[in-house]
């Protein structure tokens, strides 16, 4: 016969893992979008001499998919390669993160040139 304590102590303890595995999958995003946001801030340096590309980065990462999140920053690991650049450059052209960029100060038409 079970203890009728059992059921909800193992509820906790099923919550509890749960919880550690949120903590343990948005820590992984964290690190996968902070990683995406370098390897994008040394794309646009590399194009575009001048420009503060944090902003710029930052504002393509948010209006990313995951999938082109992911890309990007394997590419930390991988090195920069053509499939980078178009992930960057087809996410830079969406009217969300131009919106974004002109918001935060970003001008990728003036600066730098």
């Amino acid at each position: 016969m079970k203890h009728p304590i059992m059921a909800p102590l193992s509820a906790i303890a099923v919550l509890v893992l749960l919880a550690g595995c949120a903590q343990v999958a948005d820590r992984a995003e964290a690190e996968t979008r902070s990683a995406a946001v370098e390897v994008i801030a040394g794309v646009i340096e590399a194009e575009y001499p001048g420009i503060d590309a944090r902003p710029v980065a930052t504002c393509i990462v948010e209006n990313a998919s995951n999938e082109e999140v992911f890309t990007v920053a394997r590419a930390a690991v991988t090195g920069v390669d053509d499939q980078t650049v178009r992930t960057v450059t087809a996410v830079l052209g969406r009217p969300e993160t131009l919106t974004c960029i002109a918001a935060n100060g970003g001008d990728l038409l003036n600066q730098g040139a």
